[in-house]
């Protein structure tokens, strides 16, 4: 039985609620199309239905809200865009030039850039014309609405925020959202403006179209204690699915959450938590994001991720939205599948967090620069273990195993499998690792080190300050970690 919530679901203190099989959704069902040579359209004013707006999102901007997808049957449909997936345009030049951080030339954002095609000269003019583009580095992406557009010189100036860092030539990025490349099965185009549809069927029969329309998450639970919920699916939301905050012993079991906008669920701030054989896929930011236990006492959040299958995930947000985003205190990780990812499968931050017995498979295949477990820049993370994982078959440029990232220190890694995996363990300026009774199949290097700590460029002793603030945010609990850490003492 499908169900569309018209508002999240919020439980009592104590309950078990069982979905018994249910379907909870938000996603509105549409018909009455009119049909042209091949485009079908849809006057969504007639059906009542206003879709989300795409917004900039992306790296370093906070995730939970996307934007409305259309669905056939569940399967998703690709906003259309120029040029076709796994292809790119590059920047060939920018305005206002300067020399970043890096002691490399870049542009000014607001400046906007130039690229070289023709196509869009061929498009009627539109003010939902977006791009997604890696403007700098291939670590940090963006999507951006286009503010002014010379299709004849082939220059473009964004919206505010305008990207993420600064424009360097030869970066890619393409368009989105364009009329006139709803060319194949599966492609839509929205306009916004007059709130119209159109879109290319997978089978012309056109049953089961749907629009994902409900911003809020399907579960809200606030200030909760001893939650169960079970057996049920999540799924057509443009948000996040579940909502978690200020909250002790709450379980999602057996659960699917599916075609969600934003993560597939968030939890801020709360012990106890547990996700246990669950799947969650084709999901726009972070699969699970969860935040736990106090940094300032140790107190551990209890919180554990288990036996659930993450995949299919950072549809829109392609960078550092990973399967599971742990930050706190003594959180488990374990038992879990993890792929098709293309940024970092793990990310996590904070102390005594374990991470084992996880498989994680076909990540890292559109970056840069990144990890398939990642976590960095905090001498004061420890107590952190990486063990009995299997990592296989990562790709991307750059990339990494187990990273341990700009003088991160004191992780245990110990046990794992490291197969076909581009520098399998990297060891970034840290201090205090243990790295034991690994085996590296078919890689090479099995372990990067470097002293970047040492170095003395501009940018690292930037870096080097940014360590010193990081820390101080433990200073108040000195003694307690140097007492759970002694190995700090010479930090």
């Amino acid at each position: 039985m499908q169900i569309f919530v018209n508002k999240s679901i919020t439980l009592a203190d104590g309950e078990i609620f069982n979905g018994k099989g249910k379907i909870f959704s938000g996603e509105k069902v549409l018909n009455n199309f009119s049909v042209g040579d091949k485009v079908y359209s849809c006057d969504l004013n007639t059906l009542n239905v206003i879709p989300c707006k795409m917004r900039s999102r992306g790296f370093s901007r906070e995730h939970g809200g996307g934007h409305s997808e259309l669905f056939q049957n569940d399967k998703p449909f690709n906003i259309s865009r120029y040029p076709k997936a796994g292809k790119f345009l590059t920047i060939t030049d920018y305005l206002g030039e300067f020399i970043s951080i890096d002691g490399l030339p870049a542009g000014e954002l607001k400046q906007g850039f130039f690229y070289n095609d023709d196509r869009p000269k061929d498009w009627k003019e539109s003010q939902d014309i977006w791009m997604h583009g890696y403007w700098a580095y291939d670590w940090a992406n963006s999507y951006e609405q286009i503010e002014k557009f010379d299709k004849e010189k082939g220059h473009i100036v964004a919206k505010e925020p305008y990207g993420i860092y600064y424009y360097r030539k030869g970066q890619r990025f393409h368009f989105l959202n364009v009329l006139e490349e709803v060319t194949e099965k599966g492609d839509y185009c929205l306009d916004y403006k007059n709130n119209l549809l159109n879109f290319i069927p997978y089978n012309k029969n056109c049953k089961n179209i749907t629009l994902s329309v409900a911003e809020y998450p399907c579960f809200s639970i606030v200030n909760k204690n001893n939650v169960v919920v079970k057996n049920c699916t999540i799924k057509g939301f443009t948000g996040n699915g579940i909502y978690i905050e200020n909250c002790n012993g709450i379980t999602f079991k057996n659960c699917k959450i599916y075609n969600v906008g934003g993560c597939g669920a968030v939890v801020k701030n709360s012990y106890n938590v547990v996700f246990e054989n669950c799947e969650i896929y084709h999901v726009g930011d972070s699969g699970i994001e969860i935040d736990g236990g106090d940094r300032q006492t140790l107190k551990s959040s209890n919180s554990v991720i288990k036996n659930c299958k993450i995949h299919d995930i950072s549809v829109w947000c392609r960078t550092y939205a990973p399967a599971i985003n742990a930050f706190g205190v003594g959180i488990s990780i374990y038992g879990n599948e993890i792929y098709n990812c293309p940024h970092s499968g793990i990310i996590y931050g904070g102390n005594n967090i374990k991470i084992y017995q996880n498989c994680i498979y076909n990540v890292l295949y559109e970056t840069g620069d990144a990890g398939a477990i990642y976590a960095g820049r905090n001498y004061s993370y420890r107590g952190n273990e990486v063990h009995s994982n299997l990592l296989c078959l990562t790709g991307g440029k750059y990339t990494m195993g187990v990273y341990n990232d700009d003088c991160l220190s004191g992780t245990n890694i110990y046990n794992n499998v490291f197969y076909k995996v581009s520098r399998a363990v990297f060891l970034g300026g840290g201090v205090d690792f243990k790295v034991k009774n690994n085996l590296f199949v078919s890689l090479e290097p099995a372990i990067n080190i470097d002293s970047r700590g040492a170095s003395t460029t501009v940018q690292w002793r930037e870096n080097m300050e940014n360590l010193k603030t990081y820390l101080s945010e433990v200073e108040g609990a000195k003694d307690l970690y140097l007492s759970a850490y002694p190995e700090m003492q010479k930090i």
